[in-house]
């Protein structure tokens, strides 16, 4: 009893001491050779927020001595995980093991995922017009007919005003080389000089051997071969050089171009297909993930849920779609006021562009300043570049967020990265399908308490 009774004193003493420095504002890293009992009462009376902000902003206390070193060392190797961290642990690990499992398979079979991807994102487009054509009393098969026509003769209306401008913008492009070439012939110049005597350097560098050594395989070598050697250099000097590239280039480039035109094709092939499908089949999927819920409440939870995501889903892309059609129609006049050539395919290139968060709007202006200082002179030059940014610029950061609101505030580190992934596995089309998915996965994150941490990490507060 005498053992329990002093073992209980210093417990006591030692929370006290404990709580007595916790009261005169030491930071909790102090308690780190407390016992339990003091850690644990630590972590019920005071905030874990404002316990976070101490450990941020403490200062790092000195180095301990090496004998105390070495024993906080062991310590934490003899630590073990609590069977709920460990777990946690594990879990975390098997998701990223999927996660990469799942980027490896959209890597290699992308030739099946884009076009599901573009499909369904563009059924959450498309899809409110079917339903209201429906209200209609047009049925849904019918109704997504009609929506695919109007968007197909849309979009060939849009092709047959750009593809002129197309044409006529590559036909100039060779003027508009020559002319920059000209108009920057000596910096060019010494650009080239530059860039030659730094690869000579190189190979100078490279092809350095010991001169004893040369000298050694000059003495040895029979000098008839020496001779013979220079005249047949010098008889395939003479000879006329026969232009055997240009054929080998043009069927390259044939087979080049047909293959990007068959794989396109297909793609759009596949993604139309498929997009009528899912406009036909209405709210099949919505039905079957009813029924496949066990409890009434549960059966209304999901409804309201899919319901209310696919409205929020569906809005967000119906209102940058129309926000980046305004984004082109001012770009296109714009550049037709100041007299820029082809001023439907700057619009319609800032329509597209648009799509892709930061880079676009930089690959757009690189495009249109390489044009405008081939077309203009002096001060003028830099003019249509500075109109293009400014547009995209006053979208980005005051018309997009003032009509969407910060409920869409996605977090600029995440998009770029996201940008690049899916660039990397699907090319030019998942970069343009980067945000659109990226902002589906973050209202359904919003939608799900079990993924309430996913959103708010997505977030850009």
């Amino acid at each position: 009893m005498t053992a329990a009774r002093d073992d209980a004193a210093v417990l006591d003493e030692s929370a006290a001491a404990g709580a007595g420095t916790l009261d005169e504002g030491d930071s909790p890293s102090g308690l780190a050779d407390a016992p339990d009992e003091v850690l644990d009462e630590l972590e019920r009376t005071h905030d874990e927020e404002a316990f976070t902000e101490e450990l941020l902003e403490e200062t790092p206390r000195p180095a301990a001595s090496a004998p105390m070193e070495a024993s906080r060392t062991a310590e934490i190797a003899d630590l073990e995980l609590p069977p709920v961290v460990a777990l946690r642990v594990s879990a975390f690990s098997l998701l990223a093991l999927t996660l990469i499992a799942l980027g490896a398979v959209m890597f290699l079979a992308r030739g099946v995922f884009l076009p599901i991807a573009a499909a369904a994102v563009l059924n959450l487009l498309l899809s409110p017009l079917v339903r209201a054509l429906k209200r209609g009393r047009i049925p849904e098969p019918i109704g997504a007919g009609i929506v695919l026509g109007a968007a197909g003769a849309a979009l060939l209306g849009l092709a047959a005003a750009v593809l002129p401008a197309v044409q006529s913008q590559f036909a100039e492009a060779p003027e508009i080389i020559q002319k920059i070439q000209r108009q920057y012939a000596p910096e060019l110049e010494a650009f080239y000089n530059l860039t030659a005597k730094v690869e000579k350097t190189e190979a100078t560098a490279d092809a350095a051997v010991d001169p004893a050594e040369s000298a050694r395989e000059v003495v040895e070598r029979d000098p008839q071969a020496i001779l013979e050697e220079e005249a047949a250099e010098e008889a395939d000097a003479e000879e006329i050089p026969v232009d055997v590239t240009s054929s080998l280039t043009g069927e390259l480039l044939g087979d080049d171009v047909f293959n990007a035109a068959r794989n396109v094709l297909t793609l759009a092939f596949a993604t139309v297909v498929l997009l009528y499908f899912l406009l036909a089949s209405g709210d099949v999927f919505t039905r079957k993930c009813i029924e496949l819920t066990p409890h009434f409440r549960d059966k209304r939870a999901v409804r309201v849920l899919i319901g209310d995501a696919q409205a929020a889903i569906g809005n967000y892309l119906l209102t940058v779609t129309v926000i980046n059609a305004g984004l082109g129609v001012a770009v296109g006049s714009t550049m037709w006021l100041i007299g820029m050539p082809n001023a439907v395919l700057w619009g319609a290139l800032a329509f597209l562009f648009n799509y892709i968060p930061y880079v676009g709007a930089v690959f757009g202006a690189a495009i249109v300043t390489l044009v405008s200082f081939g077309e203009f002179e002096g001060l003028r030059m830099f003019l249509a570049p500075a109109l293009y940014l400014c547009w995209t610029t006053l979208e980005g950061n005051f018309i997009t967020p003032s009509i969407l609101g910060e409920r869409l505030n996605l977090n600029a580190p995440v998009i770029f990265a996201w940008l690049l992934l899916l660039g990397w596995i699907w090319g030019v089309p998942g970069a343009l399908l980067a945000v659109p998915i990226l902002a589906a996965m973050k209202i359904l994150c919003d939608h799900v308490d079990a993924l309430g941490p996913v959103g708010k990490f997505l977030t850009g507060d």
